[in-house]
């Protein structure tokens, strides 16, 4: 347990650091801020926010409710990352491990641009990837965890996201979690739906076919393991 709660909090303290503030979820991959008091110095560049243009505002592909739904929408976030939604995949795939069971639903390819220079940090910071370029792809896992345990259980999520050509993410680089799964968890008996945000390095982004996941273990409440990590399971796009 010790190290899967180093691993979320090493998320969660990238998110902090930038001040997150999503309107949907807690989204890591909209960089979304409600920072209102620059900070002095260095640190006010950052905490400017990013003045959507009236060109952008007029485009009939442009929403405000921040998760654009449909393919060829997009939206700027306070920060200034254009996120675009360029594939959606509903899925019907499942895979456990011991008495819990994941469903995995839905898969989004976003297509992010880094605006302004101050939008690059904190995307950078945000997916906690030093070398994330201005113009960037991510994958989006929305999945259904059910506990058939007899007492609630906590986990990170997702442990590994990796694609055919080897690139593998991890909530050390490259990968943040929903939060949901670590702070309320799952009380048995009982769903909770959980989502991954992923990097998709540009030699695997050009031929996106499919991407594999490995979830991670699961404990309870004293830190004693219900699950182990499933088996990696390949889902196509």
């Amino acid at each position: 347990m010790k190290k899967s709660t180093m691993y979320f909090a090493f998320s969660m303290a990238a998110l902090i650091l930038i001040g997150l503030g999503y309107v949907w979820m807690d989204r890591p991959d909209l960089v979304q801020s409600d920072n209102k008091t620059p900070k002095q110095g260095s640190d006010q560049k950052t905490e400017q926010l990013y003045q959507v243009p009236k060109s952008d505002l007029k485009s009939k592909h442009f929403v405000q409710d921040i998760t654009p739904n449909k393919v060829g929408d997009y939206t700027v976030t306070s920060q200034g990352v254009q996120v675009k939604l360029k594939q959606k995949v509903q899925l019907n795939q499942t895979i456990s491990s011991g008495p819990v069971i994941y469903h995995i639903n839905e898969i989004r390819v976003l297509d992010n641009y880094a605006r302004t220079d101050n939008a690059k940090r904190a995307a950078r910071r945000a997916m906690d990837y030093p070398k994330l370029p201005k113009h960037y792809t991510t994958v989006e896992v929305h999945y259904q965890l059910t506990n058939h345990a007899q007492q609630k259980l906590i986990t990170d999520g997702m442990a590994t996201l990796s694609y055919p050509k080897g690139d593998v993410m991890t909530s050390l680089g490259g990968m943040v979690n929903g939060a949901q799964l670590a702070n309320e968890g799952v009380e048995p008996g009982t769903a909770q739906s959980g989502y991954v945000v992923a990097y998709v390095p540009k030699r695997d982004a050009k031929h996106l076919t499919a991407i594999n996941l490995e979830f991670a273990s699961t404990y309870n409440e004293s830190g004693q393991q219900i699950s182990e990590k499933t088996k990696k399971i390949k889902v196509n796009l």
